[in-house]
C-alpha cells in the first residue's frame, strides 16, 4: 500500500515463493525479497540516451539472480524465471539489467 500506489501485485506461484524462502542469501526468510546496495557509478548508456546507468549494479543484480538458480537447480520446475522480479526505478537501468540477464541466459526474469 505504501509503494507503487498499491499497484504492485504478487503473482508468484506459492510453491515458488516457499522454495525461495530457503535461499541462504535471503536476509529475512519470512519475506522472499532482498534489496541490494552496490557501490558503482552512473554513466551514460550511450551518447543518444538521456538516462544514466550503473553497469556494476546491473551486473551484480544479474549475478544474484543467477546464483538463485544455481542454488536451486533441483526445484523441479517450481522456480521459473518468470517467478523472479527485479525492480529498478529508472528505465535505462531496467534496460541494462535486462541486457545482463539475457547474457546469462535469463531473458524471462
Amino acid at each position: 500500500e505504501l509503494f507503487y500506489r498499491n499497484k504492485l501485485v504478487s503473482c508468484a506461484n506459492p510453491e515458488s515463493v516457499e522454495t525461495a524462502i530457503n535461499w541462504p542469501l535471503l536476509p529475512n526468510r519470512s519475506v522472499p525479497c532482498m534489496c541490494l546496495t552496490v557501490n558503482g557509478r552512473a554513466d551514460l548508456l550511450d551518447e543518444h540516451s538521456p538516462g544514466l546507468v550503473n553497469a556494476i549494479e546491473a551486473a551484480v543484480v544479474a549475478q544474484t539472480v543467477l546464483r538463485l538458480f544455481e542454488l536451486f537447480p533441483d526445484s523441479n520446475g517450481k522456480l521459473g524465471q518468470e517467478d523472479i522480479g527485479v525492480i529498478a526505478p529508472y528505465r535505462t537501468q531496467v534496460y541494462e539489467i535486462r541486457r545482463c540477464l539475457r547474457q546469462l541466459r535469463l531473458p524471462q526474469v
